[in-house]
């Protein structure tokens, strides 16, 4: 009766180790697929851009305001928009200006200057390599006819052809009525005016 006792204990043992072994099997294969679905999934930075809303997550500081604006326009001048439309993303890039810049873009021209610019890009063979926003710390704010204004600057490693460039340029963005951050102008500058000069 002992000996049968051990047997049993035995076998239960082995039972059960088997159907750990073979519930961590089915676990492994389960998770390993829903991983590979995961990467099949992955939005493009296009597609990233297109469901970020800005209602609800409007960037909160100017650097990050431009940080966006580098995301949108990288997109735009390397046509790398794949299923999103010109307008889906130059909407997004809308969200970002100020309503004194709005009104000297009206949306059926800003589009097709778009569109434009994305073909001139491929023509000549044009993009934006990397981009760099300045740090916080030279961020500057000043008050402009009762305004909150901030200026920010951002550095461009472009190629067109075999050929390499930098670009610098300063952007002003104004507070507006809600106290967000929004795009008033830029302009390109030198690098002796900016923090990489």
């Amino acid at each position: 009766m002992n000996n049968k006792l051990k047997i049993v204990i035995r076998v239960a043992i082995v039972s059960l180790i088997c159907a750990a072994l073979v519930v961590g099997y089915f676990l492994y294969l389960n998770n390993k697929n829903s991983n590979t679905t995961e990467e099949d999934d992955q939005l493009t930075e296009a597609e990233i851009i297109e469901t970020t809303d800005f209602d609800k997550n409007y960037p909160e500081t100017p650097r990050a305001v431009i940080k966006w604006y580098d995301r949108i326009s990288t997109v735009i001048y390397n046509n790398e928009l794949g299923d999103v439309s010109v307008k889906e993303i130059g909407s997004q890039l809308r969200k970002l200006y100020d309503d004194d810049l709005l009104k000297l873009n009206p949306e059926d021209k800003f589009y097709d200057n778009l569109e434009d610019e994305m073909k001139e890009n491929e023509k000549r063979n044009r993009s934006i390599v990397s981009y760099e926003e300045c740090d916080s710390a030279d961020v500057t704010y000043k008050t402009v006819n009762g305004y909150d204004c901030a200026y920010v600057y951002s550095y461009y490693f472009g190629k067109e052809g075999n050929n390499f460039t930098r670009t610098y340029q300063k952007f002003c963005l104004r507070k507006d009525k809600q106290g967000s951050w929004k795009i008033l102008t830029w302009e390109k500058v030198g690098v002796e005016e900016t923090p990489w000069g």
